[in-house]
């Protein structure tokens, strides 16, 4: 089986017309037949509480469709609010800058917690 894994961007800031967007590209990317989503905040310098609930939901989106959910690239704050709110419990988390998953390695063999998945094809749509 092949993984489309594809990453999202985070909106840097939030309002109705960017966290529509934010939907709208989950969405596709879902009824495009992505197993992987992978959301970066390497942008994202502030977020607060509020902030998450745009991520929250798409998290449910992406699980309802039996999708994998990750989100990448945070910093101290956002690393700090999600340990506060307890979403790093819900959310596989990781450090590494989303290009990295371009890299041979990570196209081979992809190492999350406690499992390992083998990816035959590294697809970026």
């Amino acid at each position: 089986m092949s993984l489309v894994i594809k990453a999202i961007q985070y909106p840097e800031k939030l309002d109705k017309k960017r966290i529509a967007q934010f939907h709208r590209e989950i969405e596709a990317v879902v009824a495009a037949g992505g197993n992987i989503i992978l959301i970066d905040f390497k942008n994202v310098s502030f977020i607060s509480s509020p902030g998450l609930i745009p991520l929250v939901s798409a998290f449910r989106k992406v699980k309802v469709a039996g999708c994998k959910f990750f989100v990448c690239s945070m910093n101290a704050q956002v690393r700090m609010l999600f340990e506060l709110t307890g979403l790093n419990q819900v959310f596989e988390t990781f450090t590494t800058n989303r290009d990295d998953f371009s890299k041979p390695a990570f196209s081979k063999n992809i190492s999350f917690k406690s499992s390992t998945l083998k990816v035959s094809q590294l697809v970026e749509k």
